[in-house]
């Protein structure tokens, strides 16, 4: 783990690039553009320009490393949050999986004496959503699998999850990369070519899909 103080400098010295107007996206097209029809002679000028030196590569790497971490605090942290609004009387935690992925032990994020529930804090944007569709389905076919007694839930963000659930996708396409899930999914269906939305609707009728921001949206604020 680096150092407090050069993770602060790493930070310091690539937030700059990351904000402004247009962002990381605008400064990068410009960039594109700027070593258009460049040579060997003039490319080293263009990148000095756009403030690029080792230091900044250096910088993302030490940053991106210790960052990668990011993840597990904010899938913690939102559950933690979420808890206090979401339990029941008389409903009693077990010991919760709060890193992102879950324990071996622990199959689900949140088990109680009443449910078991799954939790994704990814806000879905425009495109671009394949691997999230995939985590998303590939949590519902597995909550599918919850006892009887108790209440399978998944919690999202925002409506996008809802309306990919409810569409044309191939389900059985969605399970390529997750062998043991895609076992559960071909035990239970017998149409290959079964859709997402059909899926849900024969198989998942009972596992409940909660937009996080509409059910606790003091979280968010």
């Amino acid at each position: 783990m680096a150092p407090d103080d050069d993770l602060a400098a790493a930070v310091a010295l690539i937030a700059p690039l990351l904000g402004g107007p247009g962002g990381l996206g605008q400064r990068i097209a410009a960039l594109e553009s700027d070593l258009a029809g460049r040579n060997l002679e003039t490319t080293a000028a263009v990148v000095a320009a756009h403030g690029l030196t080792p230091a900044t590569l250096s910088a993302c790497l030490l940053v991106r490393e210790e960052l990668g971490k990011l993840s597990d605090l904010i899938h913690a942290t939102g559950i933690a949050l979420a808890l206090p609004h979401l339990l029941e009387p008389n409903e009693v935690l077990k010991t919760p999986s709060l890193a992102a992925g879950n324990d071996p032990g622990r199959l689900y994020d949140v088990e109680t004496n009443v449910r078991a529930a799954e939790f994704k804090f990814a806000r879905w944007t425009n495109g671009g959503n394949g691997g999230r569709e995939k985590d998303l389905f590939k949590d519902l076919v597995l909550l599918t699998q919850v006892p009887l007694s108790l209440r399978p839930e998944i919690y999202v963000r925002g409506p996008r999850p809802a309306r990919f659930l409810g569409g044309q996708a191939s389900a059985r396409k969605q399970l390529k990369r997750s062998q043991s899930v895609l076992a559960v999914f071909d035990a239970q269906v017998a149409d290959p070519e079964i859709t997402v939305a059909a899926y849900v609707s024969k198989y998942a009728g009972r596992v409940c899909v909660v937009d996080l921001e509409r059910a606790v949206p003091s979280v968010f604020a």
